[in-house]
């Protein structure tokens, strides 16, 4: 198999432009490396001037650029990698940053172990509880195993995927509101896909309040229950979503 020849990253802009997306872009520039070539699919829904000073200013880095009205986030992620060709895949929603080297880290991986389809690695959180102390490791993220039937153990952010084996998984779900990556994560495993994780901090993921991480509605439930349904008793299914609602609780209530 050909080395890594580029990675294909997608940063999705929902309707209200947050500021932060400057720093996720400079984060992309930062992760590079030397030797690792890195293209980003800017897909804004704002339709913010800022979100069009960014095309402007990271210009180098983004082979397509839209403003304007989408079908959601997910929609808005393929529709990144589709317009963009690269060996690799995976997405930045604004508030995330990729930690220096983290793309060079990765392609390493990768070409040194061709049989691998998804690496992924850690995250670091940042919340409005800790913004001025030190960063915290994402508590859910482990090593491949078929707990990622009943349970999301991979930190977005901080995931790549080969694009053969997400294309054999069937891409990203574009119905899919909030569980869109554990979804592709699962029918990535279920499809035979031989994912590798590495204990690097690869991102920064913010948890606050106004994300759409702290939302737990009926939508949300409804999307978990689809995704854990499918690989999973009744009874471990509700645990799951109890479980849900419990870290939900203790990391954006009390």
């Amino acid at each position: 198999m050909m080395p890594i020849r580029r990675f294909v990253l997608t940063v999705p802009i929902g309707p209200t432009f947050d500021p932060r997306a400057e720093e996720t872009f400079r984060s992309v520039l930062s992760a590079r490396g030397q030797d690792t070539d890195v293209t980003v699919a800017l897909c804004d829904c704002s339709d913010d001037a800022r979100a069009h000073r960014l095309g402007e200013t990271f210009r180098d880095i983004i082979g397509y650029e839209r403003h304007g009205p989408d079908s959601g986030q997910a929609a808005a992620i393929a529709e990144g990698w589709d317009a963009l060709k690269g060996d690799l895949v995976g997405w930045l929603n604004a508030d995330d940053e990729l930690t220096p080297n983290a793309l060079e880290t990765v392609r390493s991986i990768f070409d040194q172990n061709p049989h691998i389809d998804v690496v992924y690695g850690q995250s670091q959180i940042i919340s409005d509880r800790n913004s001025d102390a030190s960063p915290v490791l994402h508590p859910a993220v482990e090593p491949p195993s078929p707990l990622l039937f009943r349970s999301n153990i991979i930190s977005q952010p901080s995931c790549f995927v080969r694009r053969t084996a997400l294309e054999k998984a069937g891409g990203i779900d574009t119905s899919l509101h909030y569980t869109m990556d554990w979804d592709l994560w699962v029918r990535l495993m279920e499809n035979g896909a031989v994912f590798h994780y590495t204990d690097e901090i690869l991102s920064s993921v913010y948890w606050g309040s106004g994300t759409k991480t702290g939302e737990f509605n009926r939508q949300r439930i409804g999307e978990l229950w689809r995704v854990v349904r499918r690989n999973c008793s009744l009874l471990t299914g509700t645990k799951t979503i109890f479980a849900f609602w419990q870290h939900h609780r203790s990391t954006y209530k009390s």
